[in-house]
């Protein structure tokens, strides 16, 4: 089986460009490389300009596009089997060899939707070596247990999965009324729903990432997502608990591109909620230094933290009015997709 190799890329800088022509070098007659810029910057533009390897095609695609690039990718590949990266990553070239070895054991089994393999997390205070293991479980509650009960990170969609796949999981992604970074972790679990993830001992993917190095930088990164989504920043007070009510309707209901009983959609959605609600507990105190409705999102957070059940119309309403405090319209595009 072939590969596609996508290269996502939006830094500007000789370390971008530098990763950018490691992962060319990575092209074959088995590996096409696409490496799309999104930066908008000339003189990048000029650089990839000069990039003519016969396995490799560039993309320039303008800086507002971000959402629906990579749905762009999905349907210019020419492979069944896409490997997507990040210009902040690193693609390990020896682990390319053995992963087509697994594509090709893999074949058409339509219950294995991918591989994956071991993958370094650099920050600025350390560095963490996740092996994703145990994804290749029969059940996807089993699946879910081994990503999430695992403390695993949420980075393993940097990995080889059916093209076919990705199209479902990112139709999903575009239908959602906003997109926020810890949205990876329902794009993630999606991935797992859908089946089947082998496991080859094999160093694949290396990832830097600034923002998880203290608490601080996180609350900062997760305050300017949801201020770059049109909402105030104060919304990541309530961050786990909408991450908790999104992914149980999901599994549970919204998401219908994989046939699974009732029992078994009610499990996954129960587990997921079960794990991000203890988060939310601990995490209430957060507050972002330029917060306008705080006071709102400290009664919301006081409210679900005291409760005895969890009812998700009513826990979905109180989302929906506060998000009206920042925008009316996305509010009410809000509640109509979640309820």
């Amino acid at each position: 089986m072939k590969l596609s190799l996508v290269l996502l890329t939006q830094n500007v800088g000789l370390r971008t460009n530098l990763n950018i022509l490691h992962t060319c070098t990575l092209g074959t007659d088995d590996v096409e490389v696409m490496v799309c810029d999104t930066s908008g910057d000339i003189e990048k533009q000029t650089f990839l300009s000069q990039i003519h390897e016969r396995n490799c095609r560039v993309f320039s695609i303008g800086e507002d596009s971000d959402r629906e690039t990579f749905d762009l990718l999905l349907d210019e590949a020419t492979s069944d089997c896409v490997f997507l990266c990040a210009d902040n990553g690193h693609v390990n070239g020896h682990s390319i060899a053995p992963i087509l070895k697994e594509l090709d054991r893999i074949g058409s089994d339509p219950a294995i939707v991918g591989t994956t393999g071991d993958f370094v997390i650099d920050d600025d205070e350390k560095t963490t070596v996740s092996a994703f293991q145990g994804f290749d479980e029969p059940t996807a509650l089993e699946r879910f247990r081994n990503f999430l009960g695992a403390g695993q990170q949420n980075i393993f969609q940097y990995s080889p999965i059916r093209r076919s796949i990705l199209k479902e999981v990112s139709s999903f992604r575009l239908s959602l009324p906003i997109y926020l970074p810890y949205h990876s972790w329902l794009i993630n679990s999606l991935l797992l729903m859908h089946g089947r993830i082998t496991y080859i001992k094999r160093f694949l993917y290396q990832q830097y990432d600034s923002n998880s190095a203290t608490s601080v930088l996180g609350l900062e990164a997760d305050a300017q997502s949801f201020q770059q989504a049109g909402l105030d920043s104060s919304s990541a007070r309530l961050q786990w608990l909408i991450a908790a009510f999104e992914g149980a309707q999901t599994f549970m209901n919204k998401y219908q591109r994989v046939q699974l009983a009732p029992d078994q959609r009610q499990a996954l959605g129960a587990y997921w909620f079960e794990y991000w609600f203890p988060l939310f507990l601990q995490t209430v105190s957060r507050q972002p230094e330029d917060a306008k409705f705080d006071l709102q999102a400290q009664q919301i957070a006081e409210k679900w933290r005291t409760r005895q059940s969890v009812n998700l119309p009513e826990l979905l309403t109180d989302i929906a009015e506060f998000y009206a405090l920042s925008s009316p319209e996305i509010s009410q595009r809000y509640y109509n997709f979640w309820r």
